[in-house]
């Protein structure tokens, strides 16, 4: 199975599961699917050995796009696994804003896809707030209001401040939310937007940084 076949496969099963979908094929997230519950602990997929405890941890896909085709195509597999943690926070195959907007809304759609999948079989979502170009936003209006969402900062933004900073504003006003949790390094540009907007966040160190005993402000 490959990306498009996996697309397709998912669509048929979420759509006989009665999810709905938006015009732009994006399926419908519904209150029941998400948790806002502050985790202990995040942590990458594939990393998972030194998790304290996982129930009271977050699962999250900040990950190279490679391993994330692998556990995409390991679903059915791999559920068990994702339901020992507390939270997912989403799905992160990459949509970049200089990507064809056909290949981001792919990407987007199958990263929330299956995420629906997962929560389907019960596994609990912290939604990634990572979005493409601004022709995609709008997708993050399909999310409950005031959710709770995951970030993932992880220094790919360097260079791009300014426009970084509209794309933020512009996710606050379309989402509105209630907690934003970021996995990496938050750079205090965007701290300043958050703080200026009211909006609660709380940042944890990367695997990375934990791994060579640096901690993140």
């Amino acid at each position: 199975m490959n990306l498009f076949e996996l697309s397709e496969y998912l669509y048929s099963y979420l759509l006989n599961q009665g999810v709905k979908f938006s015009d732009e094929g994006y399926p419908i997230i519904t209150e029941d699917m998400i948790i806002r519950e502050m985790p202990d602990e995040v942590c990458p997929l594939g990393k998972t050995s030194a998790v304290k405890n996982k129930k009271r941890s977050m699962l999250v896909s900040f990950n190279n796009d490679e391993e994330i085709y692998k556990k995409l195509l390991s679903l059915d597999k791999d559920i068990d696994k994702y339901l020992e943690f507390k939270a997912f926070g989403g799905f992160d195959l990459s949509p970049r804003i200089n990507w064809d907007l056909n290949l981001q809304k792919f990407n987007i759609a199958l990263n929330m896809m299956a995420d629906v999948y997962l929560a389907l079989h019960g596994v609990k979502l912290i939604p990634n707030f990572r979005t493409g170009c601004l022709d995609t936003v709008d997708m993050l209006a399909l999310y409950p209001t005031n959710s709770w969402f995951t970030v993932g900062v992880l220094g790919c933004s360097n260079g791009h401040i300014k426009i970084n900073e509209m794309y933020l504003r512009t996710k606050l006003i379309i989402t509105n939310p209630e907690m934003l949790i970021f996995y990496g390094k938050l750079k205090k540009e965007y701290s300043d937007i958050l703080d200026e907007y009211g909006v609660q966040y709380k940042v944890f160190t990367d695997y990375q940084r934990i791994s060579r005993g640096e901690k993140v402000k």
